[in-house]
Order: structure tokens, then C-alpha cells, then sequence
């Protein structure tokens, strides 16, 4: 029921994500709308979908304590609660963020050993993609949670990417140890003490200007600074998009030059855009609980099901659980350095 399009285009995703994709959805939410929204699409096999009955509905302006509070037959809450029973996979939805990550916590709950779960995505850089993590949930944050960041991220872009170690960044305003604030400093002596016991590949810090160059394959922060990085991300993407088609538009050599350049100006749109890329998975809940963009099309809610059954089947939770199980003693030795004085 959430996000800018309704459920018109939650439902032509779900649709696309059958059909392309081959996954089957639950779809939840009221429903008689969402039975509307179907007849729209007379040709698809019985059974493609189950329809799952909330009746109240979030707002973009519902604050996360009220929705805990009162709304407990909301389909973010029926969904997660789903997930929770086993009756479904994973969850997606393109509505409040700060509602299912509330409803996520509430009813997946915690990996044991994290303290605080971030939201994690993959960003095009020059050397392919990295992930950036925590991307908002955690505005402010101690050492311990960059390394358990740090220790999650690496398991998910391993299982993602199929890389066996992959290197772990911290972002900061240069690349020497002494650099940036003291979260920073206190995180950076911490994660390379990590890199040495072998919990993760920790390369130092990634300055921001080397970030889309050769950063990291796995790049942490606070949630203040993560969640600025992709927001100036999707506008300066925007930004350059709309230069170059203003440009092409009124210069007719640029127009000529384009027809030779279309695949690659095709290629560049493609991997700029964040509807690739489907949602960000809440990492540190005990299930799969995937946030969407509130703009996604239908395009970005179809890969943000197919990524839903991907992690599924890849199982990132039980592989997350394990890791951090043999990571929480060196977090937890780690985590007496938190009152060590800055560098």
C-alpha cells in the first residue's frame, strides 16, 4: 500500500517480478484493491499470487512509534510478521523507511551480536560496484557498530559477488590513520585490529574523492554520513543525466555524435540508476527485510522481489548468524578500546 505510486504499481511490479523473474508474492494489503489492481491483468496463470488482508495503512507522515503503537494490521506489519512465521521468504516495500525498519526490529529482531542493524546498498564505482553501509537507520554511532558493520557488509557483498575476501574500507575525510573526527579515529585503530585477527580484509580509510574511483568493495559509516553520500549520489546522477540531454537537445553536432554514442549514453543511464538495484536490505534483522526507494517503479519493485528470493536462497541469514557468532568475541575484546583516547 506504500510508497509515491500506490499499489497500481506495487501490483505491476509483483506482476513483472512473475512473469520476468518467476517469482511468486504475497501481496498484502487491502484486499479489494489490491483484487482491482489484478483484474488489470486478465492473462496471469491462477494462483500466480496470495493476497493477504491489512486494512490499515501507513502514511509517509506516520511516525515509526505510532505505527508500533497503532497500527498493528498494517501490511508493512502483516508482511514482516510473514517472515517471522516462515509463511513467506522475505519482505519488500517501497513505503515509510523509518516504519519497516520500526516493524522490523520489533518483530524480526536482532541477530545475536548486533547491537544496531544498518541499511546497505550497492553503488557503481569505476572498478564495478561497492556497498556502502549504514545508509540512515543510525544517525549517530560507536565504534562498535562501524565494526559490525563492517563484519555484516563483508558477508553480504561476498555472497553477493562471490568474493571469497572482499576489502573493507572506512569513509573519511582522508586516507592517513590520524584523519577525521573521533569516531573515525577510535574506528579505524579497532577495525585494523579486526583485519588482524581475520574477521575481515580492512584496507584503511576510503576517502570520499576515491570512493567512485577504487575505494572498497565494502565501505562503512555512520548512518548521517552514509545517507548524504547517496542522497548528493542520486542527485549529482540526475544532475549529469539532464546536462547531457540538454546538451544533445540544442546542439545539433551533440545530436549527431549521441546516435554514435547511444549504446554507450544507454549503458552509463543503466548503471547510474538506483532502480537496478531493487531496495536496500535492512542488514542485522533476523530475516530478510528489503527497504525500497518511495519513487520505485515498477521495474525497481520487481528486482526488490527477485532480490527478496535471491537472499533467500543464498540464505544471508543463516550465514550472517554464523559469522557473527565467530566474530562477537573479538567485537566484544574490541569494544573495550572504545574508551582508548583518539590518535
Amino acid at each position: 500500500m506504500g510508497g509515491d505510486g500506490g499499489p497500481s504499481v506495487v501490483v505491476r511490479g509483483a506482476v513483472l517480478a512473475a512473469k520476468k523473474y518467476k517469482v511468486k508474492s504475497i501481496l498484502v494489503g487491502d484486499t479489494k484493491v489490491i483484487e482491482d489492481e489484478l483484474r488489470k491483468y486478465p492473462k496471469l496463470p491462477p494462483g500466480t499470487f496470495e493476497i493477504y488482508h491489512a486494512d490499515e495503512v501507513i502514511t509517509m507522515d506516520d511516525q515509526p512509534a505510532k505505527v508500533l503503537r497503532g497500527k498493528r494490521n498494517s501490511s508493512v506489519h502483516v508482511g514482516l510478521t510473514l517472515v517471522k512465521e516462515g509463511l513467506a521468504s522475505g519482505f519488500y516495500s517501497a513505503g515509510n523507511t523509518g516504519a519497516v525498519m520500526a516493524c522490523s526490529l520489533m518483530i524480526l529482531r536482532r541477530i545475536s551480536g548486533i547491537d544496531r542493524p544498518a541499511i546497505a546498498t550497492m553503488l557503481p564505482t569505476m572498478i564495478g560496484e561497492s556497498l556502502i553501509l549504514d545508509l540512515g537507520a543510525n544517525v549517530d554511532c560507536k565504534p562498535l557498530n562501524l565494526l559490525q558493520f563492517g563484519v555484516m557488509g563483508s558477508v553480504y557483498f561476498s555472497l553477493l559477488k562471490g568474493v571469497e575476501s572482499p576489502t573493507v574500507g572506512l569513509l573519511n575525510i582522508g586516507e592517513e590513520a590520524v584523519k577525521g573526527n573521533d569516531l573515525t579515529k577510535r574506528s579505524h585503530v579497532m577495525l585494523s585490529e579486526l583485519g588482524k585477527e581475520g574477521a575481515i580484509n580492512f584496507v584503511g580509510n576510503v576517502e570520499a574523492k576515491q570512493f567512485y574511483l577504487d575505494g572498497a568493495d565494502v565501505v562503512v559509516c555512520d548512518g548521517f554520513t552514509g545517507n548524504i553520500t547517496l542522497k548528493i549520489t542520486e542527485s549529482v546522477g540526475k544532475m549529469a543525466m539532464s546536462s547531457i540531454k540538454g546538451q544533445i537537445k540544442y546542439d545539433p553536432l551533440a545530436w549527431i555524435g549521441a546516435l554514435f554514442m547511444f549504446r554507450a549514453l544507454r549503458s552509463f543511464s543503466k548503471k547510474a540508476d538506483y532502480h537496478q538495484y531493487g531496495g536496500a536490505p535492512f542488514l542485522g534483522v533476523n530475516g530478510i527485510s528489503i527497504i525500497g526507494h518511495g519513487s520505485a517503479n515498477a521495474f525497481a519493485i520487481a528486482n526488490g522481489i527477485k532480490m527478496c528470493e535471491h537472499l533467500s536462497k543464498k540464505d544471508i541469514i543463516g550465514k550472517l548468524n554464523a559469522e557473527v557468532s565467530e566474530s562477537v568475541d573479538y567485537l566484544n575484546d574490541l569494544n573495550t578500546m572504545d574508551t582508548a583516547p583518539s590518535i
